[in-house]
């Protein structure tokens, strides 16, 4: 049983299917009581020009790669994150090599969140770069 209070309803792709980015504006207006998710790609909605936007009825969240702290926060370092907040130089010097690496691991496996969770599983650099060809594979 659905129950609103306790339901996530969540539309992924949605520029995938027709009508589903304009019942945003049904549920905004007719029923605010449940909790709507939809993720997509603006391109795929710039490409799906037949179906109409509801304007005023949707917020954005933009989402980005993580970043060099978050990256070494997902890796377990929230202690060295802690030393490089506390901007003490003299402390952040005696992990210097240890930042530098970790530096090199951030820019070899980057930010996208999938390559970022199967490394700090495995720490295995031939599948983070399986996982990024298949992104790029699917932005072409």
């Amino acid at each position: 049983m659905i129950q609103p209070e306790n339901t996530l309803i969540v539309f992924d792709e949605i520029q995938g299917a027709p009508g589903a980015l304009t019942s945003l504006k049904y549920f905004y207006e007719n029923a605010p009581e449940y909790h709507i998710i939809s993720a997509g790609s603006l391109l795929g909605v710039a490409w799906n020009r037949q179906t109409s936007f509801p304007v005023g009825k949707v917020e954005f969240l933009d989402l980005y790669p993580l970043n060099y702290i978050e990256f070494l926060n997902a890796k377990g370092q929230q202690a060295l994150v802690e030393v490089l907040n506390s901007q003490d130089w003299s402390l952040i010097k005696v992990y210097k090599n240890r930042y530098i690496d970790l530096l090199r691991q951030y820019y070899y496996v980057g930010g996208m969140p999938e390559a970022v969770l199967a490394f700090t599983q495995e720490e295995n650099f031939t599948e983070v770069r399986a996982i990024q060809k298949r992104i790029l594979e699917a932005y072409e």
